[in-house]
């Protein structure tokens, strides 16, 4: 689940570059056959980012954090492919 809210339009007349704030949760594991499948057994884990439509693409700056005490810091610049 992902929540997104638009900080600041940064209207510059022929130039839009919106500024986002956001969060996440999620939930998730990966199981050998079907039938080890437990849902007791997910890993929960959560995010706050902040992004930018830049001229370049989608920029973003992201930290997450899950079950166990795993954390991740991501920085991104472009469109995925």
């Amino acid at each position: 689940m992902v929540y997104t809210y638009e900080l600041a339009a940064n209207d510059f007349g022929a130039i839009t570059l919106p500024l986002y704030l956001g969060v996440s949760a999620e939930a998730g594991n990966a199981w050998a056959s079907k039938s080890d499948i437990d849902y007791s057994d997910l890993i929960h884990s959560n995010s706050v980012f902040i992004g930018w439509d830049s001229p370049l693409g989608p920029a973003y700056i992201s930290y997450g954090f899950a079950d166990g005490g795993g954390s991740s810091f991501y920085v991104f610049l472009g469109g995925a492919f």
